[in-house]
């Protein structure tokens, strides 16, 4: 598309990153792991590299950035901030950073 990488002007460490030179998991034979990670909450929002990309939904939701993830969130009722965290869902697949939401 002719862009930039944003997330490889950020990180320009990122491409002098190894792998582990004792892969133990390799050393015991194992293939792939059996364990998975549950994306339960994101705290943080891509605001850096564009402006006007949070947009609210008619529903009370917020829409925003969050790196490769974009965050649907329905925040707290006034007064009811401390009680519970906001209700998240997300949509992933992006390859790189999302930088505008439409």
């Amino acid at each position: 598309d002719g862009g930039v990488d944003v997330f490889a002007a950020t990180q320009p460490w990122w491409k002098h990153a190894l792998p582990p030179s004792d892969d133990s998991n390799r050393m015991r034979g194992g293939g792939h792991c059996e364990h998975y990670l549950e994306l339960e909450h994101v705290y943080g929002y891509s605001g850096a590299h564009a402006t006007g990309n949070v947009h609210s939904l008619a529903t009370g939701e917020l829409v925003y950035p969050a790196g490769r993830i974009l965050v649907i969130a329905l925040p707290p009722a006034p007064g009811f901030e401390g009680e519970r965290p906001d209700r998240q869902r997300f949509i992933r697949g992006h390859s790189g950073l999302i930088s505008a939401v439409a």
